[in-house]
């Protein structure tokens, strides 16, 4: 009697054993792959590329300036030569030549120009990305959405208050409230309202069955 107590114990033992290693793994897929969580205020000067921006192809910022347009120059005679990286081109037969300029920006990173907002703090600050992402479970599509301050001249440009016209937005999949929520008809809140620095973005994702198109209606300076 006594040893077939202990084995029904045993038995019940491992049992749970079992589920609990099985929904440790289960988390552990949900947490892989369950899609991209909410990341908020990345700065832009330890940028680093989220699978947001890989999804989205949002283009990875750089560390030069990357700067540099083809050389024009002029000449009354002679063959055209490569420029410099200046992009200065001596002339050619019809009085101008070609140069490739900017190799020295490029070596040090893209630094591409749509990556660059104004310099003092605008609506034109706020940059709002948003793109297809995988589908729910139960076939719902999904979408990611970025909201970056792109102003570059420093504390002048840190906007809070920011709202974005919404319509009548909704989410099957749940977002923090702090990072995003619909306060009425066509008005959502970013941030809970907070200050949002230069270089510095949030991210979210929505379920819906079409999406929703957003731009920013008011900020506070």
């Amino acid at each position: 009697m006594i040893m077939k107590c202990l084995f029904m114990v045993y038995v019940v033992l491992l049992l749970v054993s079992f589920s609990v290693m099985h929904i440790n793994h289960a988390l552990e897929l949900a947490e892989n792959g369950g899609g991209i969580q909410e990341r908020a205020l990345i700065p832009r000067q330890k940028y680093t590329v989220t699978s947001a921006r890989k999804l989205l192809r949002l283009p990875d910022i750089g560390d030069g300036d990357g700067s540099g347009d083809d050389g024009d120059g002029t000449g009354d005679d002679g063959s055209g030569d490569d420029g410099d990286d200046n992009g200065n081109g001596d002339g050619g037969d019809d009085g101008t030549g070609n140069g490739d300029g900017g190799d020295d920006g490029g070596d040090q990173g893209d630094g591409s120009e749509n990556r660059i907002g104004p310099s003092s703090c605008s609506k034109d600050s706020i940059q709002v990305n948003q793109g297809d992402t995988a589908p729910l479970p139960n076939g719902i599509p999904t979408y990611t959405v970025i909201i970056e301050n792109a102003c570059y001249s420093g504390g002048s440009c840190t906007v809070s208050n920011i709202h974005l016209s919404c319509g009548w937005f909704s989410s099957a999949r749940l977002i923090n409230p702090r990072i995003f929520r619909r306060l009425s008809y066509n008005d959502c809140l970013v941030n809970d309202g907070e200050p949002l620095n230069p270089g510095q973005s949030l991210t979210f994702q929505y379920a819906n069955t079409f999406k929703y198109p957003l731009s920013v209606s008011s900020i506070a300076c």
